[in-house]
């Protein structure tokens, strides 16, 4: 039933999270054209749960989509992504990085 899913949302997403999905088999929730490419892929945390953090990737304006340092991906609520203030400098050289990766996956 996951790899239904997945067909579906990779129809009708942008292409970059539609890679995502696929890469990671994850399924996003409804609806999916709400889903969009988050600005500069900020990294991040969120708020009162460290553990939680990486780089967001998508949200839908309620829920944030966030790879981790280890290539896993996380779901949180946007309110609560807090952004390093710090990480204007590495987050060049990592955008680039993860967006060379996925367009080297397909």
């Amino acid at each position: 039933m996951s790899a239904n899913t997945s067909t579906v949302s990779a129809t009708k997403l942008n292409p970059l999270i539609s890679r995502i999905c696929l890469e990671h088999r994850v399924s996003l929730p409804k609806p999916y054209d709400d889903w969009r490419i988050v600005p500069d892929h900020p990294l991040g945390h969120i708020h009162g749960l460290p553990s939680m953090r990486g780089q967001a990737i998508a949200t839908n304006g309620i829920m944030v989509l966030l790879i981790t340092s280890a290539n896993t991906p996380i779901f949180g609520h946007l309110q609560w992504f807090i952004a390093d203030p710090h990480a204007d400098i590495h987050r060049k050289n990592t955008t680039t990085k993860t967006l060379q990766q996925y367009d080297e996956f397909f």
